[in-house]
């Protein structure tokens, strides 16, 4: 792709650098620190789990966080006019926000609601009519799910009865083993992004557009409390978007007042083809104003382009079945944006070649090896880290049942997944991303079922435990990470200590929190997917495959290579061609159902950017940046409100004013 140096958008240089009078890593900042990643995933858990109300840890700046930081960030600049000297200097609130970037990816639809979810379903939902005592139950290791024994798994899903002690003990032992593979897909994510951040933040310059709205608000003022609120066109912003959610909250209260219909409706072009989706979404549009322009054209136009694909072969009369969960909307495009994910990545990793030789060359010691001084880990201990943290994955699958071809496939397309929708994150700002096509299923289509042991599917439906929506697991944020490490000053190998306390923290919160509130409501009263119909989906359609199976899928192989094939021709034009319009990295997700939701906002905010550089440039782009911070922020507060409305008068009986 085109450098980011050369990319249409302006990007104001923002310093991230501390007082040199200020270390960052203090005791202050690393209890902060904590203190977020607990609030977070105890807002997250409640408002989905008891309230009902709003899903904020969807995305991959999860509302709560963005709301939790912006209180930091406001509260600390009060202090710091009311006692000048006292407060977190700039850098030790991006350390803050570092830690509960990652500690988010942990509560609900993220690693801990599917975590609790698969592993509590197959021994409670089986039944003579969906054959789990068949397909699945046998062929389960007894360390990796919790039984039925005692009714634990009934009290869990149905809530414990009157006089009954919570059977902590049937948990111990799944729990264990699962944490310490979550824990060691952390550490090797986090390796593989300190291998990569030299590359992708000094070579290739991805600019991170969705850490340029809090590093706006973070700027230092002479005048104690944060600059952006005394930015008049800030709060032009925060009117439109706390309006709207504050009006759409009166009406909880009024059925007769008629809300602001911002959820969106479908558009139906003509027959055969699919809706368009106009929901427009603050906090999306908010975000997307900050990416580049001609990734913002990228995103919307492929979606036109997956509606335009999908009506013309349903009109020809063309259909591919197998739709699963955690894949695109469609299987063809499913397929298509896998293979072209699948290339964005291989084609990164050769042009980071020479980057990446230099990183081994240090971790063996060997001559004309890269720096490393500025790192959060040394390039030995990422590289052989790296290493042996996935030997260990391998050696966990193998020891679930998985056989070495299945673990082979899935885990090279985990790894394509986690390294691409980080680099989506990392340079185009799409606040929702999910995977095109799941690990699981690829490695099912690539090899085909009728070869795969029972064993190995059964090993590979409990897997879906750690899909976390399909989002990247730890990598995405862990990008973010490595951007805000440039804030600190000298060492940054605390950096990732701290973070990794946050994760803890965040684990212990929210996976506490589940099982308490789990036996004491009934974890099937959440009304939250992953407790519902997503955990049962993936072994609903994992036993499907098993009655009905298929040799190796070369219809859907070949889309793969299809899509890859497109990718490569637009990469090569993107390069060779400085006049090209269109980037090829909206390819990658085009038929997904979160671009879908978000379609209209991409559109919105390119036409308003490409409009604003037209007539004003770089500079009136700048003096435009803070209402679209003020949509973020009003927008957080309305959620806010929303939330603590529902407690008050609709406990229980929440509203969800904000999902995708």
């Amino acid at each position: 792709m085109r450098d980011e140096a050369q990319s249409s958008t302006p990007s104001p240089h923002h310093s991230t650098t501390p007082s040199p009078h200020h270390p960052i890593v203090t005791a202050r900042s690393f209890l902060t620190g904590l203190a977020v990643a607990a609030v977070v995933n105890y807002w997250v858990t409640y408002a989905e789990y008891i309230a009902h109300a709003s899903r904020m840890n969807l995305s991959q700046f999860p509302l709560a966080l963005f709301a939790t930081f912006t209180a930091l960030v406001v509260g600390n600049g009060l202090v710091r006019r009311a006692w000048p000297g006292a407060g977190l200097e700039r850098g030790e609130l991006l350390l803050a926000l570092a830690m509960g970037t990652v500690a988010a990816v942990i509560p609900t639809c993220g690693i801990a609601g599917f975590l609790m979810g698969v592993v509590a379903s197959p021994y409670y939902f089986a039944s003579p009519e969906n054959k789990w005592d068949e397909f699945i139950l046998p062929y389960l290791p007894a360390w990796i799910a919790p039984t039925d024994a005692g009714h634990a798994m009934t009290w869990f899903f149905e809530g414990l009865p009157k006089g009954e002690r919570m059977p902590w003990e049937v948990w111990v032992v799944p729990l264990a083993w699962w944490i310490l593979l979550a824990a060691v897909v952390a550490f090797v994510c986090a390796c593989l992004m300190v291998i990569l951040r030299k590359q992708w933040i000094q070579h290739e310059r991805l600019v991170f557009p969705l850490l340029a709205p809090v590093l706006d608000m973070t700027e230092p003022s002479a005048h104690g409390a944060p600059a952006f609120l005394r930015n008049r066109v800030f709060w032009w912003g925060f009117a439109v978007a706390f309006g709207v959610l504050a009006w759409n909250v009166l009406a909880h209260f009024y059925e007769q007042i008629p809300t602001i219909p911002i959820s969106g409706r479908y558009l139906y072009i003509t027959r055969d083809f699919p809706p368009l989706n106009t929901r427009l979404n603050f906090f999306t549009l908010g975000f997307a104003y900050f990416a580049p322009v001609d990734v913002l054209f990228s995103v919307w136009f492929f979606h036109a382009a997956y509606i335009v694909q999908r009506g013309v072969l349903n009109r020809v009369g063309f259909h591919m079945p197998a739709v699963d969960s955690f894949c695109s909307m469609d299987a063809v495009s499913s397929c298509e944006g896998f293979g072209a994910l699948t290339f964005m990545v291989l084609w990164g990793l050769w042009m980071a070649r020479a980057h990446v030789a230099a990183v081994v060359r240090r971790a063996l010691g060997w001559p004309h090896g890269a720096d490393d001084s500025d790192e959060m880990l040394s390039y030995r201990t990422a590289v052989f880290g790296l290493a042996l943290g996935t030997a260990f994955i391998v050696f966990w699958l193998r020891h679930a049942g998985m056989d070495s071809r299945v673990v082979a496939l899935y885990v090279f397309a985990t790894f394509i997944i986690c390294v691409g929708m980080a680099r989506i994150v990392s340079q185009v700002g799409l606040i929702y991303v999910r995977e095109p096509l799941s690990a699981q299923v690829f490695s099912m289509y690539a090899v085909g079922t009728t070869s795969i042991a029972p064993q190995s599917m059964a090993a590979l439906a409990m897997s879906f435990s750690l899909i976390a929506l399909g989002r990247g697991l730890f990598l995405p944020s862990l990008a973010q990470v490595t951007k805000l490490s440039d804030a600190v000053r000298g060492n940054k190998r605390g950096v990732l200590a701290c973070v990794f306390a946050a994760l803890a923290v965040g684990m212990v919160v929210s996976l506490g929190l589940t099982l308490v509130w789990g036996y004491e409501h009934g974890a099937y009263h959440f009304r939250s997917w992953p407790f519902s119909g997503g955990s049962r989906a993936v072994f609903y359609q994992t036993v499907a495959k098993m009655r009905d199976p298929f040799e190796t899928d070369w219809q859907k192989l070949g889309f793969c290579g299809l899509g890859a094939g497109l990718m490569a021709v637009l990469t090569f034009l993107s390069y060779r061609l400085s006049w090209w319009p269109i980037h090829p990295v909206g390819l990658t997700v085009f038929g997904t159902d979160v671009v879908w939701h978000s379609a209209l906002a991409f559109f919105i905010a390119w036409a308003t950017k490409l409009i604003v550089l037209r007539i004003g440039g770089a500079s009136l782009y700048a003096r435009s940046r803070p209402f679209f911070l003020g949509l973020l922020v009003g927008y957080a507060a309305g959620v806010t409100l929303s939330f603590v409305v529902d407690v008050i008068w609709f406990p229980g009986d929440g509203h969800c004013l904000h999902s995708y």
